[in-house]
């Protein structure tokens, strides 16, 4: 049967090196986990007592229904011409469209969770959150109602563990294989009163894509900042809805562990970690927000953004295996920011400029004031804050790593920052000083250089392996 409304995206860019009560459940032990690394259950231990109820909750593993349609590639969809697929300002209510939006980066082994061949047909999947009680029935609606061949799994090669928030961990349950997917839900385990109607729109799904192709390109100009790259995206317009995929590589294969900020507001955790590493807790906990205000000032000046909700589930600390910190913060939720449009003009991103401005509400506009700016607050949990002496260290380091990617002395930039509100940020005017005029202005060259060969868009049949 042809599917004349049925059209593909595939995009990818192009590369150079460069809350409800919650019921308080028992915790997972080892025995309870499948195949996962070690270190995978590390991090899911601590997200499932340390997150922002303050619950706790079990880790048993969760199946993961999705839906299998088919598609018909006849038709190939032009990335560029968007307004066909996000119509309106919000991209609600786009046409019966399915895209497959995916970078050069994404790993081939993940890939074949999404997409299929059987008998000569092609499928691509599409998966529903354990805890959803509506976004499924929305999808599957929509494609009976459209006629649209398709056919519903409960379960498959893939479960899922649950996170603190609505991202879950992903994992093959034969080669233990994971990663972290974001789908659209109205709950959680932690319950359905937050989450309600929260569908992951295709917008943000789009907007997270351009945004982690560009981190991907300025990686190797990073020390103390990694990113959780979110190489694909799957959504159906219509109804607006989206999975995506967040890479969490190091762990999956063992090299390291994430801890989410949350950990922080736990006295007896705080001390365990500070323990392992061998260090005293107020030495461990030095060194983690230094890493953390450097790794502001290279989200700043490198990624171009400032992070609009900068509490604990945002970013992550890295451990190693030996219990030490590595020196990097791992950021995610990517589409939980305003961009810099200095930094994004400086590497090319003129047309992620245009659709993030087009797309995108104003609580997360882009910053157009020819300005320096990084993020400079840490809250404890969605609520609280943490005492100032953690805020010092971080912006004591944010300016000495500023100070090295300028190359100018930290004592220019000391004297010409300033705190603002919306959200909170350091800000540095650069026409205040010419010995900062001078130096961005290099730094910007120097982002220039990266672009190169790296902002062409290539339209190619992906779904031919």
């Amino acid at each position: 049967m042809k599917i004349a409304n049925i059209l593909l995206i595939t995009l990818f860019l192009t590369l150079l090196n460069g809350c409800s009560s919650f019921n308080e459940r028992s915790i997972a032990s080892e025995d309870d986990y499948e195949k996962i690394t070690p270190q995978f259950q590390t991090f899911l231990d601590a997200e499932s007592k340390h997150n922002p109820g303050k619950a706790k909750f079990d880790q048993k593993p969760l199946d993961l229904s999705f839906v299998e349609i088919e598609i018909n590639d006849e038709q190939m969809y032009l990335a560029d011409s968007h307004d066909q697929w996000m119509v309106g300002p919000q991209g609600a209510k786009g046409p019966n469209a399915f895209i497959f939006d995916h970078a050069s980066y994404l790993p081939k082994d993940i890939k074949k969770y999404f997409y299929n061949v059987k008998d000569g047909k092609k499928y691509f999947r599409f998966y529903f959150h354990p805890y959803d009680t509506s976004q499924k029935a929305k999808v599957l609606e929509y494609l009976s109602s459209k006629s649209i061949p398709h056919e519903v799994f409960e379960s498959g090669k893939l479960k899922a563990y649950s996170t603190a928030s609505k991202s879950l961990i992903a994992y093959d349950k034969d080669s233990g294989r994971a990663f972290s997917l974001k789908t659209s839900t109205n709950g959680t385990v932690q319950g359905t009163d937050f989450f309600e109607s929260r569908p992951y729109p295709t917008r943000w799904s789009y907007m997270v894509r351009m945004l982690s192709d560009s981190f991907y390109r300025v990686r190797h100009k990073l020390q103390n900042l990694s990113v959780a790259f979110e190489p694909l995206a799957t959504g159906i317009p219509y109804i607006d809805q989206s999975n995506s995929v967040r890479l969490m590589e190091d762990v999956s294969k063992g090299k390291l562990t994430h801890i989410s900020g949350f950990a922080f507001n736990d006295l007896e955790k705080r001390e365990e970690l500070a323990a392992k590493a061998g260090m005293s807790v107020d030495e461990f906990w030095t060194e983690a927000f230094r890493i953390k205000g450097r790794a502001m000032a290279e989200m700043g000046l490198y990624l171009g953004i400032l992070v609009t909700s900068n509490h604990a589930q945002n970013f992550r600390w890295e451990i190693g295996n030996d219990g030490k910190l590595t020196g990097r913060v791992v950021f995610l939720d990517l589409s939980d920011v305003s961009p810099i449009k200095n930094i994004h003009s400086a590497l090319g991103n003129e047309t992620f400029i245009d659709r993030w401005n087009k797309y995108v509400g104003n609580t997360n506009a882009m910053k157009t004031e020819d300005r320096i700016r990084f993020s400079n607050f840490f809250r404890g949990d969605h609520n609280s804050s943490i005492e100032n002496k953690w805020h010092t260290i971080m912006g004591e380091a944010a300016i000495e790593r500023a100070s090295e990617i300028l190359n100018i002395d930290k004592e220019v930039l000391e004297e010409k920052i300033v705190s603002e509100y919306s959200p909170k940020s350091w800000s540095i005017d650069i026409n205040s000083d010419q010995r900062i005029k001078d130096a961005f202005d290099i730094h910007k060259e120097n982002l220039s250089s990266i672009r190169t060969n790296n902002c062409q868009r290539s339209i190619v049949r992906i779904l031919e392996d």
